[in-house]
């Protein structure tokens, strides 16, 4: 009988401590539901400000926001508990990582306010300047570093540095115009080159890439133009002083051609 009882006694404990650790675990459950509903609500992001956008709308910003947060959540404790748009979450997000996915962008920052539940973005957008045009008449705006920041229309004229590439290159946004750090100093310097000419000039045309070569068309009158080639392995500024003086002199008024891809060696026909 008590070995009866003892047994009947056991079972009983036993079933008191599986309802008394489920109610703990449905409490600590509807504590955690609580608590994250409290988290959401109060720590939410409500309200993004943008700041130093000129260029790009203030819509666009916040879709590339949206995007960036969203991409990122799986790699934050914080962002898979408590959602894309928690303060703690964002405080842990290292926005430069988005400059780096918006070629628009040369430099992300962002700023907390906790009592407002706001995020500010502040952006500097990349300055176009100039246009690279393919072979396949697709063309991009480029910045001063030679990265393709955007879509461009195809332009003509004198007063818009452009590039023409025919070397059959896909270029992509976010690409270099020219490869390798050397070649792009060279190539911004063909441009600088340009601009501190008295005479207006064509586009830049890149024929041959492998070729490291690069031929410009100059007008010294509206009847009369001479191409001059350059080397993307030097530096064109050696030549500057050269060509203004043979401009000066007259030297070059039934030019057809001025070579310059030889360092310190000026050659003209």
């Amino acid at each position: 009988m008590n070995q009866e009882y003892l047994v009947v006694d056991r079972r009983r404990s036993r079933r008191r401590l599986r309802i008394m650790f489920l109610g703990v675990f449905l409490f600590l459950g509807l504590f955690f539901i609580v608590v994250t509903r409290f988290v959401n609500d109060y720590f939410d992001v409500r309200t993004i400000t943008t700041e130093g956008n000129e260029r790009v709308s203030e819509e666009a910003v916040h879709a590339r926001v949206a995007y960036f947060v969203s991409k990122n959540i799986n790699s934050s404790f914080f962002g898979k508990l408590f959602g894309a748009y928690n303060m703690a979450y964002m405080h842990s997000i290292d926005w430069k990582d988005l400059q780096k996915e918006d070629t628009r962008f040369l430099y992300t920052s962002a700023s907390l306010n906790i009592l407002n539940h706001s995020l500010r973005v502040e952006i500097k957008e990349r300055e176009p300047f100039g246009v690279w045009c393919g072979g396949d008449e697709k063309c991009f705006w480029f910045d001063k570093e030679g990265r393709l920041v955007s879509e461009a229309p195809i332009v003509q004229g004198f007063l818009i540095t452009r590039i023409e590439d025919s070397s059959l290159r896909e270029l992509n946004l976010g690409d270099l115009i020219i490869e390798g750090p050397v070649f792009m100093e060279h190539i911004m310097g063909i441009i600088e080159f340009i601009k501190e000419m008295p005479i207006p000039a064509d586009a830049i045309r890149v024929e041959n890439n492998n070729d490291r070569e690069v031929k410009v068309r100059f007008w010294d009158t509206p009847q009369h133009s001479f191409d001059i080639y350059f080397s993307l392995e030097t530096h064109p500024r050696w030549a500057r002083d050269v060509i203004l003086s043979l401009l000066k002199n007259g030297e070059l008024k039934n030019a057809e051609y001025v070579d310059l891809r030889i360092k310190n060696r000026v050659y003209y026909k």
